[in-house]
C-alpha cells in the first residue's frame, strides 16, 4: 500500500510551515490531526473503501511528519511528543483486532512503523 499523503492540501500546509520553520503552524496542524486520529483510531483501522484508505494514509503520514519535525524535543521544538500517545493507541488497536484482520493491518502499516522507528531513533540522538 502506497502512502501518497504529500499531495493533500493539509499536508501542503504542513510542508510549507516546516519549510518556513513556522513551528506554531506545525503545532496547530498537529493538534488538529491528533484530535481526529486519537478519537477515531478504530474507525480509521476498519476503513475498507479505497478512497478512504487513501485519506487514512494521508492522516497517518501527516502524524508521522509531526512526530519527525526537525529538532530535538524540548530544546528545538515542543510538540512532537504529543504524537506518541497516538502511536501507542494505533499499535494497540491493531493488535487487539481479530487475528486475520490484525495480520492484514500489520502488513498494511509495517512500512509506517518502520519509518516511525527511524524517526524516533533520529529524534533521540544528540550530536
Amino acid at each position: 500500500m502506497g502512502y501518497n499523503w504529500k499531495g493533500s492540501p493539509a499536508s501542503t500546509m504542513l510542508g510549507q510551515a516546516l519549510q518556513s520553520d513556522d513551528m506554531s503552524i506545525c503545532q496547530g496542524i498537529c493538534q488538529i490531526l491528533l484530535a481526529i486520529t486519537d478519537t477515531y483510531t478504530k474507525l480509521l483501522l476498519n476503513t475498507s473503501r479505497p478512497d478512504r484508505i487513501s485519506l487514512v494514509s494521508c492522516l497517518i503520514g501527516m502524524v508521522l511528519e509531526c512526530t519527525g519535525v526537525p529538532g530535538h524535543f524540548p530544546i528545538e521544538e515542543n510538540f512532537s511528543d504529543t504524537t506518541l500517545q497516538f502511536w501507542f493507541n494505533f499499535g494497540d488497536d491493531i493488535i487487539s483486532e481479530e487475528a486475520d484482520h490484525s495480520k492484514r493491518l500489520l502488513s498494511m502499516y509495517s512500512g509506517v512503523f518502520r519509518k516511525l522507528v527511524e524517526v524516533l531513533l533520529r529524534k533521540i540522538m544528540y550530536f
